[in-house]
């Protein structure tokens, strides 16, 4: 192998590695993003308010199953079908 074949094969493996290696830390980049959206979430907690919604949908539900039924069939044929 001559030298100029040596260097050839030398850039050509350190321009691929070096390549692969910004995927690598683009990927990483990535994943570290989504984890810390992750965390903020978390540490943000439920909405208090969308709770509140769910309990009073539960409390209904129970006091007036009937009118709770038909309630949600009525908004079953609201929703347009896709």
């Amino acid at each position: 192998m001559g030298a100029a074949e040596s260097l050839s094969l030398a850039i050509t493996t350190q321009t691929t590695g070096t390549a692969e290696v910004e995927k690598l830390v683009s990927a990483l980049n990535k994943y570290i993003d989504k984890v810390q959206e992750a965390k903020d979430k978390s540490e943000k907690g439920p909405n208090p308010a969308s709770w509140e919604a769910f309990a009073g949908h539960v409390k209904d539900a129970i006091q007036n199953p009937l009118q709770t039924a038909g309630n949600a069939a009525d908004h079953r044929h609201s929703v347009p079908v896709r």
